[in-house]
């Protein structure tokens, strides 16, 4: 910001009103060991009420080792896809490598290669979390498309792509 002053592009009367105070938050990489309390925290909040998940030990490990780039909105998401897919080893693939320490997740070998590539994958993935949104809902499409964070008519053009029951 205080570059942005010197170059006049931002008014420094207005920095200093708009200033009350500031707060210097490290990101979660640098804050790892927050990750599993956000973990239950989200589980928690993403969950069918009356079924409780848990994320295996290892999933959380995995967890762990992950750079998070996106921050806490990304682990957010990214809990939000596991409680929708409740499959962790299809979530595996986005961590990367257990021992990686990149900022780009890449998908399992072993998955890319059973699932026929990952356009296979993420369409399987998709066809996953659309019957369990809309069995979560005794298939009330419009509530499985709240769930799901999409609306009406693209829950119905995904199942017409996916060739699922539309009936």
């Amino acid at each position: 910001m205080a570059q942005a002053i010197q170059e006049g592009k931002f008014r420094q009367d207005l920095y200093y009103r708009l200033n009350v105070f500031s707060i210097a938050l490290p990101p979660l990489r640098d804050r790892k060991e927050e990750i599993p309390t956000f973990v239950d925290y989200f589980m928690n909040k993403y969950s069918p009420a009356g079924s409780l998940q848990k994320v295996s030990p290892a999933m959380l490990g995995r967890m762990m080792d992950y750079p998070w780039p996106g921050n806490l909105r990304e682990l957010e998401n990214f809990i939000r896809r596991l409680v929708i897919l409740g499959d962790e080893s299809m979530m595996l693939g986005e961590l990367g490598e257990p021992d990686s320490k990149t900022s780009v997740p890449v998908a399992a070998p072993q998955a890319a290669a059973a699932g026929g590539g990952l356009r296979d994958m993420k369409r399987e993935a998709e066809r996953k979390a659309i019957q369990a949104a809309l069995e979560r809902t005794q298939w009330r499409r419009k509530e499985a498309a709240k769930i799901l964070n999409i609306s009406y008519k693209a829950l119905l053009y995904k199942m017409r792509d996916l060739q699922m029951d539309t009936a």
